[in-house]
């Protein structure tokens, strides 16, 4: 009995300082971590617990305490429970109201992205989201807490979870096979998924609200990385971001002598292996002309054509890899990285992660080009890298950088003339011919029509120096998903189009370039041991 007592006022001592530690992380939890609701109430029951716990040793004291203050006066003493507590009431509910979510993850993995705010802030129509899972699902948890957020984020987004095992009824009123999907309805228009991410969510948000959906076109035919394969070099992945951010993406085939779709927002030449046709250079050179807007994903050694459709706003490639020593990830000079991508202040680079590059082919500028075309980098080699062309491996010096890495390109139309023709070639009587062209009645009239229209349009280039980078194996490292989502958005001006960084809530890993590894080497191995070492001999000199 003594031994009860002796633990019982052990307890006593660290029992409220428990009790007060349970109790705010309690409080804090349920204010700014609302996915951990469980482990809230974990928190307040243990609050409770070493609370009774320092409440029973102290008993005694308390039951003195509490008879001073009915003397002392009782009303007085019930005023201020009920005011404290109406205090508490007043508190919980105002902060319901108005919920603030604190998340100290790396990628803001328990809350929206800012991406993801920016579309729900300029929703002014009434959004539903069901969600159909059943109970057993090992995704129902992460469900859950990712409608909560959009629920919590906008009076318009309403959610909800249907079982389709406990609601057959309801979940076969959609008529297919709902298990595991979600849907999200604006009026009329619905879109499905089959991913939980934040990326799909907020891309169903805005497909159902879009009224049209810029298209992306990979062109196909040539080799090039297939925006449907599975293999580890393919874009599969970066074509379903695509779609995530709002984006129609389709392959495009030019063989036939087709021009380039009129709804085409971008055209994507993906690393094609074989040359073009000629009839698939003119379109694309016709497209480019009349303010079109192509993405150049390169390796070293491209096809003449590619060379060709770079060089009309003043690119070119040097052939060969880019050989970074000192900035590399992998251990691999053969792997460039840029770890400080906004160096030159271009938009795309804009809050750009590290970005590394696989075999990368670097760019630069003709020395003659229209002085009305604006080349800006956009990522740049180290100084100390260099490239190894075919000269170089056979005994001439390697070419020094820093290299471009990437490279926007823009220009005005310039297909003045060649739209005037066109359409004064349909003006002239059958058999005519071109010759005498501009003596036709209605070339002037044509010409001034074709310059009115091509007024104020200009045409985009990005090129990459590598595609792997974009490809299923690396797309997800770094910065690499937003360099590619961030140079279609830029190309296609798209800003309703939003570019959410990819979320895990797998633990990341930190990628040292060799720069990192041989600093951490130098501090670990040498300058710690050797800061010991001296304040050892100081404090052996001091003494002796």
């Amino acid at each position: 009995m003594t031994a009860g007592k002796t633990l019982l006022r052990s307890l006593g001592k660290v029992s409220p300082i428990l009790a007060v530690l349970c109790g705010f992380v309690a409080l804090m939890i349920y204010l700014f971590f609302l996915q951990f609701v469980f482990s809230a109430k974990l928190y307040l029951a243990a609050a409770c617990v070493f609370a009774g716990l320092a409440a029973l040793s102290r008993r005694e004291s308390i039951a003195r305490s509490f008879k001073k203050v009915i003397a002392a006066g009782a009303l007085s003493f019930t005023l201020d429970i009920v005011s404290a507590a109406a205090i508490v009431v007043l508190a919980f509910a105002i902060f319901e109201q108005h919920r603030t979510v604190l998340d100290l993850t790396v990628n803001e993995t328990f809350t929206l992205s800012r991406f993801s705010q920016s579309v729900i802030a300029k929703l002014n129509k009434n959004i539903e989201m069901i969600g159909f899972l059943r109970a057993d699902d090992p995704r129902i948890t992460q469900a859950r807490d990712l409608l909560s957020q959009y629920d919590v984020a906008s009076d318009l987004i309403k959610t909800r979870i249907i079982d389709p095992e406990l609601s057959p009824t309801e979940a076969a009123r959609y008529g297919r096979d709902t298990q595991g999907k979600i849907m999200v309805r604006c009026g009329s228009r619905e879109e499905w998924s089959s991913s939980w991410r934040e990326q799909s969510v907020t891309g169903l948000i805005v497909r159902v609200t879009s009224d049209s959906r810029p298209a992306i076109y990979c062109l196909s035919g040539h080799g090039e990385r297939s925006i449907v394969g599975s293999a580890l070099t393919d874009l599969s992945q970066a074509a379903q971001y695509l779609r995530f951010d709002g984006f129609d993406a389709a392959a495009l085939d030019l063989t036939s002598g087709e021009s380039v779709p009129t709804n085409a927002s971008v055209v994507v030449l993906a690393a094609p292996k074989a040359n073009f046709l000629p009839v698939e250079t003119g379109a694309l050179e016709n497209y480019l002309s009349h303010g079109g807007r192509m993405l150049f994903l390169l390796e070293p050694k491209m096809p003449v054509a590619i060379s060709q459709l770079l060089a009309e706003v003043g690119l070119k490639t040097l052939g060969g890899e880019v050989i970074d020593p000192v900035s590399n990830v992998f251990h691999d000079p053969r792997t460039p990285a840029v770890t400080r991508p906004g160096r030159l202040r271009h938009p795309i680079a804009t809050g750009l992660a590290g970005v590394f590059f696989p075999g990368a082919s670097p760019i630069t500028r003709l020395k003659t080009r229209s002085p009305e075309v604006d080349i800006r980098g956009i990522l740049l080699s180290s100084a100390a890298s260099y490239v190894m062309s075919e000269d170089s491996k056979r005994g001439s010096e390697p070419i020094l950088g820093p290299f471009y890495l990437a490279v926007s390109a823009e220009a005005p139309a310039s297909a003045l003339e060649l739209a005037g023709k066109d359409e004064a070639r349909s003006l002239a009587p059958e058999g005519r011919g071109t010759p005498g062209l501009q003596s036709h009645p209605g070339f002037e009239a044509a010409m001034r029509r074709a310059r009115k229209a091509l007024r104020g349009r200009y045409a985009r280039i990005v090129a990459i120096a590598d595609a792997d980078f974009a490809s299923n194996r690396f797309i997800d490292q770094f910065g690499n998903a937003q360099l590619f989502l961030s140079a279609v958005k830029w190309l296609s001006q798209s800003d309703e189009i939003v570019s959410i960084p990819h979320k895990s809530r797998h633990l990341g890993q930190m990628v040292l370039t060799s720069l990192d590894l041989n600093v951490i080497k130098f501090v670990s191995i040498v300058l710690l041991p050797l800061v010991a070492a001296a304040a050892g001999a100081i404090v052996w000199y001091q003494k002796r």
